[in-house]
Protein backbone atom coordinates (compact mmCIF):
# COMPACT_ATOMS: atom_id res chain seq x y z
CA UNK A 1 0.00 0.00 0.00
CA UNK A 2 1.09 3.56 -0.71
CA UNK A 3 0.07 5.90 2.15
CA UNK A 4 2.88 8.67 1.86
CA UNK A 5 1.11 12.23 1.17
CA UNK A 6 -1.91 10.72 2.33
CA UNK A 7 -1.95 12.59 5.75
CA UNK A 8 -5.91 13.03 5.89
CA UNK A 9 -6.14 9.26 6.22
CA UNK A 10 -3.40 8.74 8.44
CA UNK A 11 -5.95 7.51 11.54
CA UNK A 12 -7.29 4.64 8.80
CA UNK A 13 -3.83 3.53 7.90
CA UNK A 14 -4.15 0.30 10.39
CA UNK A 15 -6.24 -0.79 8.54
CA UNK A 16 -3.82 -1.82 6.37
CA UNK A 17 -1.36 -3.59 9.00
CA UNK A 18 -2.81 -6.00 8.97
CA UNK A 19 -0.50 -9.43 7.86
CA UNK A 20 2.17 -6.94 7.37
CA UNK A 21 5.43 -8.66 6.54
CA UNK A 22 7.31 -5.64 5.65
CA UNK A 23 7.49 -1.68 5.26
CA UNK A 24 9.22 0.67 2.35
CA UNK A 25 9.93 4.07 3.18
CA UNK A 26 11.54 5.77 0.23
CA UNK A 27 12.49 9.45 1.08
CA UNK A 28 13.56 11.89 -1.55
CA UNK A 29 16.71 12.50 -0.25
CA UNK A 30 16.84 16.57 -1.55
CA UNK A 31 13.40 17.67 0.53
CA UNK A 32 14.25 18.37 3.88
CA UNK A 33 11.01 19.48 4.57
CA UNK A 34 9.41 15.94 4.86
CA UNK A 35 11.83 15.51 7.63
CA UNK A 36 9.60 15.90 10.31
CA UNK A 37 6.77 14.36 9.36
CA UNK A 38 8.64 11.19 8.13
CA UNK A 39 10.16 11.45 11.83
CA UNK A 40 7.16 11.68 13.22
CA UNK A 41 5.49 8.32 10.87
CA UNK A 42 8.23 6.24 12.03
CA UNK A 43 8.42 6.90 15.38
CA UNK A 44 4.49 6.20 15.78
CA UNK A 45 4.75 3.10 13.74
CA UNK A 46 6.61 0.66 16.08
CA UNK A 47 3.60 1.67 18.89
CA UNK A 48 0.97 -0.73 16.23
CA UNK A 49 0.93 -4.33 18.00
CA UNK A 50 0.50 -5.50 13.71
CA UNK A 51 3.73 -4.18 12.45
CA UNK A 52 6.17 -5.57 15.71
CA UNK A 53 7.37 -7.92 13.57
CA UNK A 54 7.76 -6.14 10.22
CA UNK A 55 11.11 -5.21 8.61
CA UNK A 56 11.61 -1.69 7.80
CA UNK A 57 13.29 -0.93 4.70
CA UNK A 58 14.46 2.64 4.17
CA UNK A 59 15.64 4.18 0.87
CA UNK A 60 16.55 7.70 -0.40
CA UNK A 61 16.33 8.35 -3.65
CA UNK A 62 17.79 11.53 -5.96
CA UNK A 63 21.49 10.92 -3.82
CA UNK A 64 22.94 12.32 -7.73
CA UNK A 65 21.53 15.68 -6.73
CA UNK A 66 23.38 18.35 -4.79
CA UNK A 67 22.90 19.10 -1.51
CA UNK A 68 21.00 16.16 -0.54
CA UNK A 69 21.00 14.63 3.13
CA UNK A 70 23.21 12.41 4.36
CA UNK A 71 23.12 9.25 6.02
CA UNK A 72 23.45 10.32 9.29
CA UNK A 73 20.90 13.07 8.45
Amino acid sequence: WDLRGQMLIGPYWRCYYANTQAMIDVVDSNNRDQLPIIKAELLATPSEDELKDAKLFFFENTQDQLNTLTLAQ
